[in-house]
């Protein structure tokens, strides 16, 4: 595998954390994952520049150093993406302790940072078109992390363990994706996406004080924004989310993805629905830097 390990790209084999380290063994690493695109210009990152943004805010957040500026880090997520080779694929670059510590504040400040590329299929393991379809949805028992307990704006590692779990009882009850609350009832978002529904023509998805801010989430609205879909950020239960006309999920790689039932009830006509529909097709030619709206998303190799 096609790795980059503080400014050089190399192989992912000569990589080594320690079992003992503070990331391992705290959960302290950060992580971003980047798409990398085929356009019509060539291959190119999707908003690397947005997710680096993200990466070093959440290192200031957890107070890690990181050993290279904002604009190396883009530098380095473009070399290894030209070195991998790939018109499509993904980038998850990591920020993290890789020497033995005990302690709950590491004494070892050093913080290294490490990106490895996937191939499409490695990191969503089903064709895009599989990707895209339309599936089933639960409400979790699991409850979103309370960002009265953490910011939940920073992406670190250890708070994945809740995805982890909200993912794991989704597909032991039969569903794709999870739908997380807070502990008011509140829907928030899936475990590893944002969350948008429709109603009446408008596009509504939760308030930023609870979720992360989504990179794709962000293109959405700004998308939406473009052609002249409303949307709101409001706060709404899960009976106003399953009386929704349509909604969908969104992420680094799946961009945009319908969901046809929540909790086995049908939203809308079941399928991809007309307001998601355009939505989605829009964000297509964005993603092949041909909607001279959007171009500064593009970033060529």
């Amino acid at each position: 595998m096609t790795a980059w390990l503080n400014g050089r790209v190399t192989d992912a084999e000569k990589i080594v954390v320690s079992a003992a380290s503070h990331t391992v063994g705290r959960g302290s690493a950060l992580f971003e994952v980047m798409d990398i695109i085929k356009t019509d210009q060539g291959p190119a990152l999707f908003r690397a520049t947005a997710h680096i943004k993200r990466l070093v805010s959440s290192a200031e957040i957890m107070h890690m150093p990181l050993p290279m500026s904002e604009q190396e880090l883009v530098a380095g997520m473009k070399d290894v993406a030209r070195a991998c080779g790939y018109e499509r694929g993904a980038i998850k670059v990591l920020a993290y302790y890789a020497n033995p510590e005990f302690g709950i504040i590491p004494k070892d400040k050093t913080v290294d940072v490490a990106a490895f590329v996937y191939s499409l299929d490695e990191s969503i393991g089903v064709s895009y078109e599989q990707c895209i379809e339309p599936v089933t949805a639960g409400i979790s028992s699991i409850l979103k992390l309370s960002d009265r307990a953490f910011n939940p704006h920073a992406k670190v590692a250890g708070h994945y363990v809740n995805a982890f779990h909200a993912t794991w009882e989704a597909r032991e009850k039969g569903y794709a994706q999870p739908i997380l609350l807070d502990h008011r009832g509140i829907v928030t978002e899936g475990a590893l996406c944002s969350l948008f529904m429709i109603k009446d023509g408008k596009l509504i998805t939760s308030k930023t004080d609870e979720v992360l801010l989504g990179i794709t989430r962000d293109c959405v609205i700004k998308v939406a924004a473009e052609i002249g879909v409303p949307c709101e950020q409001a706060e709404y239960t899960p009976d106003e989310l399953m009386a929704a006309d349509e909604a969908f999920v969104s992420g680094s790689i799946i961009r945009i993805q319908p969901l046809k039932s929540i909790d086995g009830r049908t939203i809308g006509n079941g399928g991809t629905g007309p307001v998601t529909r355009r939505l989605s097709d829009v964000m297509e030619v964005v993603y092949c830097g041909r909607d001279e709206r959007f171009t500064g998303w593009i970033e060529p190799l």
